[in-house]
């Protein structure tokens, strides 16, 4: 009998070692962040990656839905490392609540599977407790807690991203950005979706932990705004307008229409480097009021 319970315990010491090391090394990366006691942290998807703001993380990645921008302030507000953290910057468009994400994230037949790429990073914001409480639908965690095993990519990119290829901006671009996002359909703005709770849940989030929180409407160059459906538009405009004047804690900034230089665009929907400096500037003026 003795001889059997050595024979499993020296099974799991090293899966014991191995998970120890790697939720070190994952603590170590999280509590780090905040080199320089950084009060702005910002969130989203392309449209926020060149933001450029003086004395601020930027986490966004492209093609994220607000899953990612919900579970890494969860996880920011954790660490000891993060008292400064003053303002959330979420950008929002458009293409974040349309029929796209939806589909993505209800691995709807026919669409890329935004999980199966992006396990590593899901499970880099999650804690472990977090695996035995209820899900944030429709995060599907069996498929997540294998990463965690992982002690590589790890590491946060907590920079602008830099765009300085020349701007992209035809009418057919417009179309064709309009198109993927499906915005130009009809009564494109989805209510009650998975976006929309994740929204919700991050407003509630910063609310219990004193952030203050800018929903940035990225400006949209006037070949995009052309192909926006009027009525999907309207849904939208008023969906985070009442986001707004519901909560006290909640800032709508709607640069969405701002008619900027096709020099500030890398393309229909997105701005450049010079862009996300100019868009920063005024952000950060914002922050020191």
């Amino acid at each position: 009998m003795r001889k059997f319970l050595l024979l499993v315990f020296s099974f799991f010491i090293p899966i014991i070692l191995w998970l120890a090391l790697v939720t070190l090394r994952e603590n170590y990366v999280w509590s780090n962040l905040f080199e320089n006691q950084e009060k702005v942290v910002i969130l989203g998807d392309s449209h926020a990656e060149p933001l450029d703001i003086p004395e601020s993380l930027n986490l966004a990645k492209g093609g994220d839905p607000l899953l990612m921008p919900l579970l890494y302030l969860r996880r920011l507000t954790q660490e000891r490392s993060s008292l400064e953290l003053s303002f959330v910057i979420l950008t929002v468009g458009p293409q974040n609540f349309s029929s796209l994400p939806e589909d993505r994230l209800n691995q709807k037949e026919g669409y890329e599977d935004w999980f199966e790429g992006n396990r590593q990073r899901i499970a880099n914001a999650l804690r472990f407790q977090e695996y035995f409480q209820t899900p944030l639908a429709p995060l599907h965690c069996n498929g997540v807690w294998k990463q965690e095993f992982s002690i590589l990519n790890k590491a946060l990119n907590k920079q602008p991203k830099g765009w300085r290829n020349p701007p992209h901006l035809t009418n057919s671009n417009a179309v064709k950005r309009a198109e993927h996002h499906r915005v130009h359909q009809d009564n494109w703005f989805v209510q009650g979706g998975h976006q929309y709770q994740f929204l919700d849940q991050i407003i509630q989030h910063c609310r219990k932990y004193e952030l203050e929180l800018m929903l940035v409407g990225t400006p949209l160059h006037r070949s995009y705004l052309e192909q926006i459906s009027q009525s999907g538009w309207e849904n939208y405009s008023a969906y985070l307008r009442q986001c707004e004047s519901l909560h006290p804690h909640v800032q709508y900034l709607a640069y969405e229409e701002v008619d900027w230089p096709d020099s500030l665009f890398r393309d229909a929907d997105h701005l450049n480097s010079l862009g996300g400096r100019k868009l920063g500037s005024i952000l950060h003026e914002l922050t020191l009021k």
